[in-house]
């Protein structure tokens, strides 16, 4: 059985030992408890192309209380920000000074007997404001 709270995704599975870090075993399938990564963003200038450093990004999924962990670059990109949350319809907003705010959403879905989210691969493109 497959239930979801407050943005949790929980298997349940009969006469089977349940643990909070591993998840749930049933014949071959380990479903692990842990958030996937529901949405890849990269931002870029509207007029050069080239890559925004560092945007401010927000997102919640719609009909959520918990927003989604946004997590702004990596170790060589800058401009990378992953989030990670359950399936469902995001709101996705980014901000850059000297830019126009952006608004998106996109729509992330879940596969397989674990639920894990399809990540959305989402470029932007950035209207400079002069």
């Amino acid at each position: 059985m497959i239930k979801t709270m407050r943005g949790l995704t929980r298997v349940t599975c009969a006469a089977v030992l349940v643990t909070s870090v591993v998840g749930c075993r049933a014949a071959d399938t380990v479903c692990a408890a842990v958030p996937n990564l529901a949405v890849r963003l990269h931002a870029k200038d509207g007029r050069t192309g080239s890559a925004i450093n560092s945007p401010i990004v927000s997102a919640t999924i719609i009909g959520e209380s918990a927003p989604p962990e946004v997590i702004v670059g990596e170790p060589g990109d800058s401009s990378l920000v992953r989030i990670f949350g359950n399936a469902g319809q995001y709101e996705v907003t980014v901000k850059k000074t000297g830019y126009t705010d952006l608004v998106q959403r996109v729509s992330v879905t879940a596969t397989g007997s674990c639920l894990t989210d399809n990540t959305v691969d989402l470029d932007v493109v950035m209207t400079p404001t002069q």
